[in-house]
């Protein structure tokens, strides 16, 4: 049977009679020979009236079809369209096998396609033509809607699934059997009856043709299994991905972990001595814990020990001093009775010794004037003597002076002795030259000594200037660590690096130069920003090697061990005379240039040279103001150029008149390069402290030579100063010579003198003696008075002193008995005192007991509480039978053990190993555990992974074994051949299914792809691999829109021949195959059914195919 639908046209067109023609759009199907199963009668749908179209789908069979099969769950019975792109109404009734649906191109065949696809759930993008959904609401309808009626399980009714669309909104609302759903509830009911819109080899739209032949292997592979309709072969095939996934990722994981818990291990063997010598010597200082805390302890019970011992003797000391001084009193009575007799006895001596001093006292009287009258005698008889030898005297004083003037008138007779009184002319000659050259002497070495000075002022001056310029050059590196921590913020691994090679330059053979902005200076400051544009990023963080083992060796410890990103260049080969300048002077101020940008960088020659070979520097001109772009660009030799605050980058085409193309740009921020060292002021400053350190030098020499000279100065002034004192000394002696003569001249005239005095002296005076011996008569008289009265002064005195004698013994006796009885209370308060201070003694080692008790109580208490149980248990149990001494004795020997245990070790920091070491066995610990999960979770994956591969494998393998048998009897039915095969692979989610064709005798098989073959190629192997995979598939219905564009006629009728005879079996599914045209003489099946779409101005609102063939075949 045949049907026919027709879209709208938008003309109008008046008939013949005025009337208008009926605007009605209708799916009738001929009701004299047509029965559809799921409806018995097709019912009409009529538009608006105000629409203008009248196309008509419609339905005639060629047959009778009572053979008809039934259709299969899902099948699509019906479909209803409303305003739905260029429909206003549609509805028509699909056959249950085959249905062709046919018309002119642009009449609405791929809207039915696309009904389908949306009405069933499908997204917008399914279809490749519009995006949103509401562009599939006709023109000037607000709304639009699509109505699919599925065919329903057996003993069910069927299921209507309906969706409107909203312009506005650019939404969907939906309903199933007349009530609201939700697109979820749609989707469920869809995968109910194994519909996948979304598969192409269940429903191919005209679109996506190409897109099928475009799939790759492993995704066609994933279309098959979906359109096989085996739910679990996806999930086999995903549950496959992921384990090979996974398992790669644990693979992987294992063996990083296993390399590194290797490495680990290695490295905790080397340190394992180290850490053995540590935990030997942490037992010895674990030893040593105890014995100190175990010392307080021991402290403590000695001190206890001798509290009780001060304790008791202080007892019996107290007892002891009780008893003496109860046995000291009668001794204290005794004393104080003989002290009452001394006081008696001496009340009596006080009196004798009175009477006795009275006594004695004038008997002292009479003897002292018997001394005095005594005295004065001798006065008298001494002036007599003197008066009887004064003239003797004087005579013989006058014999004497004549002697001494005769000696002396001799001596002075010759007047003064030779060489005295003035020093001689040449002597005086020879002390004034001496005298000059000491002045001499004296002012070289003032002069050697203003040299001196000068030279140590300079030297200061120098040392000052030296101080000021290294200050200066100081500043000058600040600039230097101010763009290293710029460039920390900048790029970190680029900073670390600097700090690296600022540590290990004594590893490389030559000096590695560090990241080309820390090497460079700009000669203008204000430059920066300009050579920040010119020089890339990159570069200024670039180091420079001059060797290829300096590269090497840097890149390896930088890069791959401290897995650093740094820029590393070496240029071994270049030279900065290699890199020349494009234009000569000429040329440059001809074009306006200045110079150079390599002319505003200062640093060292390979930084230089990087730089020309990276930012071709040395060929980029600049200048401040504008140049001549027309030389510039005529001149084709320069690529880049500055001018004002532009960077210009020129490029010339590679074809034609080779124009040229400039890129501008504008200067860019500057972050490194903004203000740098001063490097003509640095080398100037440099050559200064050099000039300055050899100006050092040469004074130094120059001190050398006038401490040389002041030496030699110093030796002749002493030998001067030696023939001056001698000359001086011979001076002296010539004055004392003339000295001596003039006072033996002055004596001589004082004897002279004296001689002439004694002789005007008077005689001997009688006189006088007759007077000084009546006086002595006088003395005589009276000292016989005085004698007699001493007499009598004498008796008394010795009656006195016999009186006090007696009273005086008296009083020694009793001071006698007294000091006796004193001794003995003294011995007693000796002994009590000696008592005392043992008492004493004893009370303060008592307390001093107590109070080292006390406080060794309190250290070992301290001692106790530092303590941990194990530790405190151990204490306890450590040395109970040794003493404090011995205690100390083994904290000295485990002391000096654990000295001996640190002292024997590498030097490192043990506790830091021993931290690493630990550290590094609990990361190995934690790696093996976390290593054997993986390893345990590999295992599950492999069991797993052989599991599901044992499922799915074999069944996957099959249904493409069976899809290639009937592909390649369907080829060979065409005359081609054709093959489909399984792509294996260790990583399944790239296992495939390959679709490879011949159409060409001498010709192999080739995968089938969107651009090796033609578009009819394609469409052939297209269509045979859907039909292929249909004996296969569960799916209810499939979708082929114009499969057969491209295809020669040939093809087209093999092709079509075969999905005839393929898609009108009794048990195939339902088929809809889309196509413009129609080859004739084609093979038509009763059970094919063919939907033809009329379009045109007037359309009949019912039309009937079979009533126009009828009338066709009797007119």
């Amino acid at each position: 049977m045949v049907a026919v639908a027709m879209p709208s046209s938008k003309r109008t067109h008046d008939g013949g009679g005025g009337q208008k023609p009926s605007k009605r759009r209708q799916l009738a199907p001929d009701t004299d020979d047509e029965t559809n199963e799921g409806s018995s009668q097709a019912p009409t749908l009529e538009a608006s009236a105000e629409r203008t179209n009248h196309p008509i789908v419609t339905a005639a069979a060629t047959k009778d079809n009572s053979t008809i099969g039934e259709f299969r769950p899902g099948s699509i019975v019906r479909v209803s369209l409303r305003q739905f792109v260029t429909y206003d109404a549609c509805q028509f009734h699909p056959g249950p096998h085959l249905n062709m649906i046919i018309g002119p191109n642009g009449t609405g065949k791929s809207t039915i396609v696309c009904a389908i696809a949306l009405g069933l759930g499908g997204n917008t993008s399914l279809l490749g033509r519009a995006k949103d959904i509401s562009e599939f609401v006709k023109h000037g309808a607000e709304r639009a809607s699509i109505e699919i009626e599925l065919k329903g399980f057996p003993g069910q009714r069927n299921v209507t699934v309906k969706r409107q669309i909203q312009r506005s909104s650019n939404s969907s609302t939906w309903k199933v059997d007349g009530r609201p759903a939700t697109f979820k509830d749609v989707q469920t009911i869809v995968a109910r009856f194994s519909v996948q819109v979304d598969n192409l080899c269940q429903f191919l739209p005209q679109d996506r043709v190409v897109a099928f032949a475009q799939m790759g292997p492993a995704e066609l592979l994933r279309e098959t299994q979906k359109a096989a309709g085996e739910a679990q072969l996806a999930e086999w095939h995903d549950t496959l991905i992921a384990l090979r996934a996974r398992q790669k990722v644990l693979t992987n994981a294992l063996q990083t972990g296993t390399a590194e818990a290797d490495n680990l291990a290695k490295r905790n063997t080397i340190l394992e001595r180290d850490v053995a010598r540590f935990r030997e010597r942490e037992g010895i200082l674990r030893q040593i814990q105890i014995i100190e805390a175990r010392i307080p302890f021991a402290r403590y019970a000695a001190a206890k020990e001798a509290f009780d011992a001060t304790k008791e003797a202080r007892r019996a000391r107290h007892q002891a001093y009780k008893k003496l001084k109860k046995a000291q009193q009668p001794h204290e009575d005794r004393k104080q009775e003989l002290e009452a007799e001394i006081q008696a006895a001496g009340r009596r001596k006080d009196r004798a010794a009175a009477n006795r001093g009275t006594a004695g006292a004038e008997f002292e009287t009479k003897m002292n004037e018997i001394e005095k009258l005594d005295a004065e005698a001798n006065d008298q008889r001494n002036q007599l003597t003197a008066l009887q030898h004064r003239d003797a005297n004087r005579k013989k004083q006058m014999a004497d002076l004549k002697r001494e003037i005769e000696v002396l008138v001799q001596e002075t007779a010759a007047g003064p002795p030779p060489g005295a009184g003035a020093p001689s002319e040449a002597l005086t000659a020879e002390t004034d030259a001496v005298n000059a050259r000491l002045l001499e002497l004296n002012r070289q070495l003032d002069d050697v000594r203003a040299q001196q000075n000068q030279i140590a002022d300079l030297g200061r001056q120098a040392q000052g200037q030296i101080a000021a310029k290294h200050r200066e050059l100081g500043a000058l590196e600040d600039v230097r660590n101010q763009r290293l921590e710029q460039l920390r913020a900048f790029h970190a691994d680029s900073y670390r690096a600097v700090l690296w090679l600022r540590e290990n330059r004594a590893r490389f053979t030559e000096h590695v130069f560090e990241p080309v902005c820390l090497e460079i200076n700009l000669t203008d400051e204000t430059a920066g920003p300009m050579m920040e544009t010119l020089i890339q990023s990159s570069t200024l963080k670039t180091f420079v090697c001059q060797t290829e083992h300096d590269y090497h060796l840097f890149t390896r410890e930088v890069s791959d061990r401290q897995r650093l990103k740094v820029n590393v260049v070496m240029l071994t080969n270049r030279r900065l005379a290699d890199f020349t300048a494009p234009l000569d002077a000429d040329q440059m101020r001809d074009m306006g240039f200045e110079r150079y940008a390599l002319d505003l960088v200062d640093g060292p020659a390979p930084v230089l040279t990087a730089l020309c070979d990276m930012d071709k520097l040395h060929a980029t001109p600049i200048s401040r103001g504008p140049v001549d772009n027309g030389r510039v660009d005529g001149s084709r030799l320069l690529r880049q150029y500055v001018a004002q605050s532009t960077v210009f980058n020129i490029q010339y085409s590679r074809y034609g008149r080779r124009l040229p193309f400039v890129q501008t740009s504008p200067f860019r921020a500057s972050r490194l390069l903004g203000r740098g060292t001063d490097l003509e002021r640095k080398t100037q400053l440099e050559n200064e402290l050099d000039e300055l350190r050899r100006s050092l030098t040469g004074n130094e020499a120059r001190v050398k030579r006038l401490d040389q000279e002041t030496t030699a100065l110093k030796a002749d002034q002493r030998n001067l100063i030696r023939d001056k004192e001698r000359l001086t000394e011979q001076r002296r002696e010539a004055s004392q010579r003339l000295r001596e003569f003039k006072q033996k001249e002055i004596k001589l005239e004082t004897r002279k003198q004296q001689l002439r005095d004694l002789r005007k002296a008077p005689d001997r005076d009688r006189a006088t003696e007759a007077a000084i011996h009546s006086q002595l008569h006088r003395l005589a008289v009276r000292r016989g008075r005085c004698v007699l009265q001493s007499r009598d002064a004498l008796r008394t005195n010795v009656e006195t002193h016999c009186q006090y004698t007696q009273a005086l013994l008296a009083h020694l006796q009793a001071t006698h008995r007294w000091a006796e009885a004193d001794r003995q209370l003294a011995a007693f308060d000796a002994e009590l005192q000696a008592a005392g201070d043992a008492y004493q003694e004893a009370e303060a080692q008592f307390q001093a007991a107590k109070s080292e008790a006390v406080e060794q109580l309190s250290q070992a208490e301290r001692a106790r509480a530092g303590l941990d149980e194990a530790t405190w248990t151990a204490v306890q149990h450590y040395g109970q039978d040794l003493s404090l001494d011995d205690l100390e004795e083994a904290l000295i020997s485990e002391r000096t053990k654990a000295d001996l245990a640190h002292a024997g070790g590498s030097g490192a920091n043990h506790a830091a190993v021993v931290q690493q070491y630990q550290a590094r066995q609990a990361e190995i610990e934690r790696l093996r555990a976390t290593l054997s999960e993986q390893q345990a979770e590999l295992d599950a994956i492999a069991t797993e992974l052989t599991t599901v591969r044992n499922h799915w494998e074999p069944r996957i393998a099959e249904i493409v074994a069976r899809i290639s048998t009937n592909f390649s009897e369907a080829f060979d039915r065409i005359g081609c051949a054709g093959e489909v095969a399984l792509a294996r692979h260790d990583d399944f989610d790239r296992w495939g299914v390959e679709i490879r064709v011949k159409f060409r005798e001498h010709e192999k098989l080739q995968t089938l792809t969107g651009q090796r073959q033609s578009g009819g190629e394609r469409s052939v192997s297209t269509i045979l691999y859907l039909m292929a995979l249909q004996k296969l598939a569960v799916a209810p219905f499939r979708v082929v829109d114009e499969i057969n564009q491209g295809m020669d006629p040939r093809n087209e009728r093999m092709v079509h021949h075969q999905l005839v005879e393929a898609a009108c079996e009794t048990l195939s599914a339902q088929y809809f195959l889309i196509t413009p045209k129609l080859l004739p003489n084609l093979e038509y099946h009763p059970r094919m059914k063919v939907l033809c779409i009329y379009n045109g101005e007037w359309q009949p609102e019912k039309f009937a195919i079979s009533s126009y063939i009828r009338n066709r075949s009797r007119g």
